[in-house]
């Protein structure tokens, strides 16, 4: 069935309806692309040339090199911080100038600066956990703890190397605390005492301090890094 509707698109001028969800699309490349993951053959054809990721899209593919080329086209006038993605990260930074939080939990009102955040927020009000493991069974909320998961526990892989020593990594998250301990960046800033750190947990632990001692009474600490805001310690 999926062959006969790519087939017919060759002819067809737009806009572009699935006929499984009713989902519409302008662009022919988009809509192909879509009608995979309903077939769940999510083939990735365009390959990074560094380190081997695939993609959907040729586009994800250039800003994926940024992360290999340490290129940041976005910068704030602001602050003068740079940033890889333009939606994801830039648009979310300049809301943190203006205080502003366009999305909002319909449960219990509190804002976010972006979807991710609020999607991950609304996880707060269920138990429910979608993701469970093939191997244990083990149940998570949130698709990146189970990735997670069954890299370090189930396969024990490494893929993040260190380039600079010969640590490796299971997730790239720790793979890029890691690596600013050899360039010296401290993107975690404290937003009572300015110290910065290289890592967010060695900043949760330092907001301890001032809770201790009462040097700012809030119930929500927020901090940015250069290529992602985040509230809600």
């Amino acid at each position: 069935m999926q062959q006969k509707m790519v087939s017919a698109l060759e002819f067809h001028p737009g806009p572009f309806t699935c006929q499984i969800c009713t989902k519409v699309f302008s662009s022919k490349s988009n809509y192909k692309t879509h009608l995979l993951s309903h077939t769940g053959q999510r083939e990735k054809p365009h390959k990074c040339p560094v380190c081997g990721r695939g993609f959907l899209q040729r586009g994800h593919v250039k800003e994926h090199m940024r992360i290999h080329t340490g290129e940041k086209p976005y910068s704030c006038t602001d602050c003068g911080k740079s940033f890889r993605q333009y939606k994801s990260s830039y648009k979310a930074h300049l809301n943190m100038h203006t205080e502003e939080k366009p999305l909002s939990c319909s449960i219990c009102d509190k804002g976010f600066t972006q979807s991710r955040d609020l999607k991950r927020h609304m996880l707060s009000h269920t138990d429910e956990k979608n993701f469970d493991c093939p191997e244990c069974g083990g149940k998570f909320k949130h698709k990146h703890n189970l990735i997670r998961h069954i890299s370090v526990i189930h396969k024990a892989e490494k893929p993040y190397p260190c380039p600079m020593c010969d640590k490796a990594f299971a997730q790239k998250h720790d793979f890029m605390t890691h690596m600013r301990t050899h360039s010296g960046e401290k993107p975690f800033t404290c937003n009572v005492c300015t110290r910065s750190f290289g890592a967010k947990g060695t900043l949760r632990t330092h907001m301890k301090v001032h809770k201790k001692t009462g040097s700012k009474d809030q119930e929500e600490l927020s901090f940015e890094t250069g290529d992602e805001s985040v509230s809600d310690l």
